[in-house]
Parts: structure tokens; sequence; C-alpha cells
């Protein structure tokens, strides 16, 4: 199996535990192509469950607000694009962890830019498990999956 690229550190700063099977992806993008492109490779790698979308930052925060209201089921997962106007990647996650928003859901964050001090800053959130350029590919998106379906995600950090 491949190792799914994260950050060293001396040791595991975090385990999560998931169901081995990832039933709702949430894909929060401002693009709207990039949107449609990532459902598409995400459908294209044999995913069978739910993909929801949202626009924005605040378009995400309302959607997790609909599943703490039981208006819809809970993602298993997000895939969050970091470069984004009015709320970037890392003030979503801010506002999240500062709500009573489903703040144990595992996030990726997918970014255009492959910047290491992006990818320090992201392994120091609790709930970014993966970092990961864009554009998303099938193999990339299978490695998340087997991650999930193994069932853990490992938060190593530098």
């Amino acid at each position: 199996m491949r190792v799914v690229k994260r950050y060293y550190r001396k040791s595991i700063t975090k385990l999560t535990t998931m169901k081995n099977e990832l039933q709702h992806l949430l894909l929060i993008d401002d693009c709207s192509t990039t949107l449609f492109i990532h459902t598409k490779i995400i459908e294209k790698s044999g995913f069978k469950g739910k993909i929801s979308t949202c626009k924005s930052g605040k378009e995400g925060l309302q959607f997790l607000n609909d599943c703490n209201n039981n208006l819809v089921p809970s993602p298993d997962l997000i895939l969050l694009d970091m470069e984004m106007p009015m709320m970037n990647g890392f003030e979503f996650i801010k506002s999240l962890q500062n709500s009573p928003l489903n703040q144990n859901i595992p996030i990726v964050l997918i970014s255009g830019t492959e910047n290491p001090a992006e990818e320090k800053k992201a392994s120091m959130h609790p709930n970014i498990f993966l970092f990961k350029p864009k554009p998303l590919t099938v193999d990339v998106y299978k490695e998340i999956h087997d991650a999930a379906k193994i069932g853990i995600f490992h938060r190593i950090a530098q």
C-alpha cells in the first residue's frame, strides 16, 4: 500500500478513526469548474456515495449548520480549497473550530500552490489531515479514499 504523503515529526500527533467507507463528501471551492471536475474525478475513481458541493466557505459553514440541525446528512470528509475570496480555507477552519459545527470531520486541504509555509501552517490545524496540490486526480483521490477505507487518517506533523 502506498503511504499518503504527510509531515514527519517524532510521533503521531493525532489518530482519527473513520467509517470504513466514505458515504458522503463535501467539496468546497469557489470555482464551479473545479467543483465539476473534482466531482467527475471522484465519481471516475469509483466513489458511489453522495457528493455535496459549496461555492464558498460561508456556504460550507451554512451547509454544516444544516447538518447539525439534521436537515441534511453530515459529510464523512471535507475537501476544501485553500484559496477562496471572502473566506479562505484557513478562515473556514478557524470559523469551524470556533463553532459547534461538526468539528470532528476530517479535512483535506486542496491548494493550487505547493507552498511549504502553507503546508506547515496546515499541519498545525487539528482538522486538516492531508494537504494536496490541485488539481485533484484519480490517483490522489484513491490515496485519500484508501486512507479512509483502512479506517484511519494519520496526522503526522513537522
